[in-house]
């Protein structure tokens, strides 16, 4: 189930969408689990619902360590600006997970508590990938790269945390210098990705790109395929991805 609701998120929302669809997912499976038992716990057995909390335990968890990650970065240069606590939190809260009021609180308690407390990025890597596909590992690289680059650009330390989250994810950082610059097309090369001549219209732009993200997307390459084939087809995906994004971002400039 969660991973019906990534997939509808990436094609929806883009790559965000699909960390929020698999948490939405998440919740729902929750759900249909403690119906089925008859009780409040997982079928990992750890109970769905912390003492005085509002929302699922694992939800919770996951939410902490996406927000340590997070701060990993953000905190490299010593600073915390507003624009970053905002785009960690619109991510988070944008899923719609409970009670608005009670998650933001705890989004912001996590963020004050990451300023100063050590961050254990093996063990919050191990924590998401419990959670998630190998392939969706890059959707956080996103996420921190939006976080790095939210005062308009990545110095020194933060391009070291970047490597950092990326080494403990086995995500190359050819892949990460690609997502740093994923705003280095023209209007016509992102077309020309999707398949498109200058002029097309939004509706074209994103029925172009639902098409080829369900053909290239990593969770339809067959078991069969070369690691050679997997490569070309991951690359293409994120050269998808980033043209989409640009013209999404163009526009509305």
């Amino acid at each position: 189930m969660a991973w019906i609701f990534g997939i509808l998120g990436l094609i929806i929302f883009g790559p965000i969408g699909a960390i929020l669809g698999f948490i939405i997912g998440l919740v729902i499976s929750s759900k249909r689990n403690q119906q089925r038992s008859g009780s409040s716990f997982y079928t990992t057995g750890q109970p769905m619902m912390e003492p005085g909390n509002v929302f699922p335990y694992r939800v919770e968890v996951m939410i902490e360590s996406l927000v340590a990650l997070a701060m990993h970065v953000a905190r490299a240069d010593k600073r915390l600006y507003p624009r970053e606590r905002e785009i960690i939190r619109s991510f988070i809260l944008s899923a719609q997970l409970g009670p608005e009021a009670a998650i933001s609180a705890y989004i912001d308690e996590t963020i004050d508590r990451y300023k100063t407390a050590p961050i254990d990025l093996n063990f919050h890597v191990r924590r998401i990938a419990s959670f998630l596909r190998p392939e969706s590992y890059q959707v956080i690289i996103l996420l921190c790269v939006d976080v790095a680059q939210s005062d308009g650009q990545i110095d020194r330390d933060e391009l070291d945390a970047l490597r950092q989250i990326c080494r403990s994810f086995g995500i190359s950082e050819s892949i990460l210098d690609r997502f740093m610059h994923k705003k280095g097309y023209t209007t016509r090369e992102a077309l020309e990705i999707l398949g498109l001549q200058e002029g097309a219209s939004a509706e074209e732009i994103k029925k172009a790109y639902r098409k080829l993200a369900l053909q290239y997307h990593p969770d339809r390459i067959p078991p069969t395929a070369t690691e050679a084939e997997r490569k070309t087809a991951s690359d293409k995906f994120i050269d998808i991805q980033k043209a989409y994004d640009f013209l999404n971002e163009d526009r509305s400039a």
